[in-house]
């Protein structure tokens, strides 16, 4: 009775676990057919050409098949059509390069392999029997050799490897049914007039019927990938910054979207070398005749990665065990955000040059950049013990180091004292005991061990900025890389004849205009580039003057810096304006990179180039685009050019209270005042101070010497009284700021 009851109960629980698994199973084939038309659905939508090409496809099988279908075609081919199908079926492509580079692989072995096959035959033919057998072996085996060997050369592998197996192929297939088909030239003949045919509806389907080009693909990845790069750096300090708790809680690094922006570039290389190389072989197909030369996309992708490779390190310290308190993140919260912004900014403005086919503009880098990173750098130097901690920490945590090293070896000296003055037994005794100890402690301790050491690394006295530090350091490394980044973009416009830049294009420099000349867009009637003209100005501040003189130096002088292509006017004439400092600043601060023209006394002219302008800052900037020059008896050759040497340190200074000054002590128009307490006092007893009148110069340490050898621009006296001071500027630069 009682084992009736269970069998009962059992198979109750059974019947009802039964039910759940058929519920189960047929809620799962109800939604089956929506989750195949999603999957289905999403790859079309993903990109609606793989739509396109199926319908290609299909529409090439069934061109071909009518030469089965139809009786005409069939009795003029005959069983031969087959080969048409099996062409159209391994040449038809996704893209239009892909499939020329397979049409003519395949055209040009068939072509081959025919001709030298007939060869064979031709001279086989006149011998015999058994002699045409070992002859048609030889000929197979050193052919399929030869053949094979040559597609290991990596010009031939590259581009001919599909062509080189269908040589091997054709001519194998024809050779060797030669020695039991009687009539096998008219049955190459037949196979070759099916394959051109296939051939030829592959060209027609992939040119003409909605092509697909490898070299549009190849470009607009490029786009995609600077896009996505410029997301990447924004949200991964936005991360860093705000998200920090969202951050650990991802589980899915495929949802998180700087892993998607930085993804597409570093698995994109064996993608770009086969987009490139199919499209050296398509034609220029569009009305202006674009180029796309791929091996220099190739070089943009591989600049493009390692920059990526900044991104994956700078995601990396998102997630790392140590981090940055938030207290200490917020003191450095603005320069990095401003750090970030204007590098997306510069990998914007070259995906809109590469979309549109143009150059970059020269202002690409723009003063905001190099002020954010100035603000990065004051914003940590304001913070040193953070990085560097107190000399009195440092003393106590080397005190508590010695105390423990001193105390562990102390313990360990007296134990081993304590068991040697003990009995056998008892030491016997202890050992096991011991030994059973540590045995049972040893999983705890490798369990604890991780956390020991995580709260050792913890107790360093720089540890709470160390983490910061590496990201830091990392942020400023990708505008080192954008430099790389930018020289393959304007290598690959110049190689693909993109037009020139012109500052009336739609597109705006969005990381050269700064947001006083946003605000002034917004509330004056003129607009940035010089719509509504017509209209009046009811803009009251004092609009900048120019003096319309003739350019004292040729265009080729800066035909390498920011200022080439663009018109050049004098902004600051000192014979008119004043020579004090003050009237320097006034009439050249905010206008961008200026060429300077100095004449002495005695008739001697030279001149120098800033590439970062002036803006009264007080502060002093590394650069290697300065640099000094000076002209000869004949003035109407070209001057000699004195460049930058000793590195890019302390190329410039840019005094409010002195007038230019390059290096320490390469050239000095104007000396400042003498600084007192961060401020400045004076003037004091010696004469010049501020007044561009005098000069001085002594090259060697920042600038080059002459070619003279002399140690000064001025020849043999380091100090000279200027008669004139003149300034030449860009005032399509100038009315950015």
């Amino acid at each position: 009775m009682l084992i009736e009851k269970l069998s009962y109960a059992v198979s109750g629980i059974s019947g009802e676990d039964g039910k759940k698994s058929v519920a189960v199973f047929a809620e799962k084939m109800r939604v089956l057919p929506c989750l195949v038309w999603q999957r289905i659905s999403k790859v079309g939508r993903d990109d609606p050409k793989r739509v396109i090409h199926s319908l290609k496809v299909g529409v090439s099988l069934t061109l071909v098949s009518l030469l089965y279908l139809m009786e005409p075609l069939f009795k003029g081919i005959g069983e031969n059509a087959i080969w048409a199908v099996m062409t159209v079926v391994v040449v038809l492509e996704f893209t239009a390069g892909a499939t020329l580079c397979k049409g003519l692989n395949r055209g040009l072995g068939t072509v081959l392999a025919g001709s030298l096959a007939f060869l064979m035959e031709y001279i086989a033919t006149s011998s015999g029997h058994v002699f045409r057998a070992v002859f048609i072996g030889t000929a197979v085996f050193l052919t399929g050799a030869v053949a094979t060997y040559i597609r290991f050369f990596p010009f031939i592998k590259k581009n001919y490897d599909y062509g080189v197996v269908i040589f091997i192929l054709t001519f194998n297939l024809i050779t060797v049914s030669s020695y039991r088909v009687d009539n096998v030239l008219q049955l190459a003949h037949e196979r070759f007039y099916t394959i051109v045919i296939g051939c030829a509806i592959c060209l027609f389907m992939s040119l003409l019927i909605f092509p697909n080009w490898s070299g549009e693909a190849l470009h607009n990845s490029m786009v995609c990938k600077l896009e996505g790069l410029a997301k990447s750096v924004e949200a991964c300090v936005d991360e860093y910054f705000n998200n920090a708790e969202e951050q650990e809680k991802k589980d899915e690094p495929s949802e998180d979207p700087i892993y998607k922006g930085y993804k597409a570039v570093l698995d994109s290389k064996s993608t770009e070398e086969t987009l490139a190389l199919h499209a050296s072989w398509e034609p220029r197909h569009s009305i202006h005749c674009y180029r796309f030369p791929g091996q220099q996309y190739v070089k943009l992708g591989a600049a493009l990665r390692h920059f990526g490779y900044t991104i994956v390190a700078l995601h990396g310290c998102l997630q790392t065990e140590i981090q940055t308190p938030h207290s200490v993140r917020a003191l450095f919260k603005d320069p990095c955000f401003q750090v970030a912004a204007e590098v997306s900014k510069v990998l914007k403005e070259l995906a809109n040059c590469i979309r549109a086919r143009r150059h970059c503009g020269q202002e690409l880098l723009s003063d905001h950049l190099h002020e954010a990173l100035q603000d990065l750098n004051t914003a940590v130097k304001s913070q040193p013990r953070l990085f560097l901690g107190s000399n009195k920490n440092q003393a106590t945590n080397m005190l508590a180091v010695a105390a423990a090293t001193a105390r562990q070896k102390r313990e360990k000296y007296s134990g081993v004292s304590l068991s040697s003055v003990k009995t056998d037994s008892s030491a016997l005794m202890e050992w096991k005991s011991k030994r059973a100890s540590e045995q049972s402690s040893e999983a705890d301790r490798k369990v604890l061990r991780p956390t020991l050491s995580k709260l050792a690394i913890t107790s360093l006295e720089f540890s709470e900025a160390l983490p910061f530090a590496a990201f830091a350091s990392l942020l400023v490394e990708t505008v080192a890389r954008l430099e790389l980044v930018i020289a393959e973009v304007e290598e690959l416009a110049r190689v693909a004849s993109f037009k020139e830049y012109k500052p009336d294009d739609e597109f705006v420099m969005a990381c050269c205009v700064s947001n006083s000349a946003l605000q002034w867009w917004k509330t004056s009637p003129r607009s940035l580039f010089g719509w509504n003209t017509g209209r009046k100005n009811t803009d009251d501040s004092p609009q900048p003057k120019y003096y319309d003189i003739d350019l004292p130096f040729s265009p080729s002088l800066v035909a390498k810096t920011f200022l080439r292509g663009k018109e050049l006017k004098c902004c600051y004439k000192a014979s008119i304006d004043g020579f004090s400092a003050t009237n320097f600043h006034g009439c050249c601060d905010f206008k961008g990179p200026c060429v300077i023209i100095g004449y002495t006394n005695k008739s001697f002219k030279f001149g120098a180039f800033n590439p970062e302008g002036y803006r009264s800052t007080d502060d002093y900037y590394d650069t290697f685009d300065a640099f000094l020059f000076y002209w000869t008896d004949n003035e109407k050759s070209d001057p000699i050019i004195l460049p930058k040497v000793g590195g890019s340190g302390a190329a410039l200074f840019d005094y409010a209270r002195g007038g230019p000054q390059f290096g320490a002590d390469g050239l000095l128009i104007g000396p400042p005042l003498a600084p007192v307490m961060g401020g400045f006092a004076g003037p004091d007893t010696n004469s010049g101070i501020g007044d561009l009148r005098q000069a001085k110069s002594r090259l060697g340490l920042s600038y080059a010497k002459r070619v003279d050898g002399k140690e000064s621009l001025f020849g043999d006296e380091s100090r000279a009284t200027l008669e004139e001071v003149q300034v030449f500027c860009s005032p399509q630069i100038a009315s950015l700021y």
